[in-house]
Parts: C-alpha cells; sequence; structure tokens
C-alpha cells in the first residue's frame, strides 16, 4: 500500500554524502527543496553524489523524480544521498512510497 514520507537532510560537513534515509522503500514519487537558507547548491544522486557528480538545486529551488520501474529493479529510499557545497545545508523531502 502507498504510502507518504518525508524528513530533512542535512549535510553537517559539505563533501560528505548523506543518505536521505536508512529505512528502503520503493520510490514511486519524490519531491526535494533545497531550503531557502542555505549557502550555494545541494546535490541529489547516488552514494557517489558531488558537486561534480548529481543534480544540483540551488537555495529554494526544487526537482522532482518520479522513477520508472524496470522488470524487478526500483529506486529505494536507501539509494538516494545528498551532499552540498556548503556545510551546513538542508535539503527537505517528501515522497509516495510502497
Amino acid at each position: 500500500m502507498a504510502r507518504i514520507v518525508d524528513g530533512t537532510v542535512n549535510v553537517s560537513s559539505a563533501g560528505t554524502a548523506v543518505q536521505l534515509t536508512s529505512t528502503a522503500d520503493r520510490i514511486l514519487w519524490i519531491h526535494f527543496h533545497a531550503r531557502t537558507g542555505n549557502t550555494n547548491n545541494v546535490y541529489i544522486g547516488a552514494s557517489t553524489v558531488a558537486s561534480t557528480r548529481g543534480k544540483p538545486v540551488a537555495a529554494n529551488g526544487t526537482f522532482e523524480l518520479a522513477p520508472a520501474t524496470y522488470g524487478t529493479h526500483t529506486l529505494l529510499t536507501t539509494d538516494v544521498y545528498i551532499d552540498a557545497d556548503s556545510s551546513g545545508n538542508d535539503c527537505e523531502w517528501v515522497a509516495l512510497v510502497e
């Protein structure tokens, strides 16, 4: 059954990828929001995300993802990581999962 989950990821040390959550849920849709008070960009991607690799999102910017399912391959919440240009930046998220 689908349900909504949400959270905030704080990148306490710029250049260090932070896992979205430790709970593995299959993502049907997810929305990211880089907080208005952030300095520079946050980056959304896999465990290898960095300022040179991943989707950049500027302060107060948003990004949405509705991953497709290919056979048994799905995107889990534990597959998503956040990094930032500046320490202390936050990325809020809300997702429809199952």
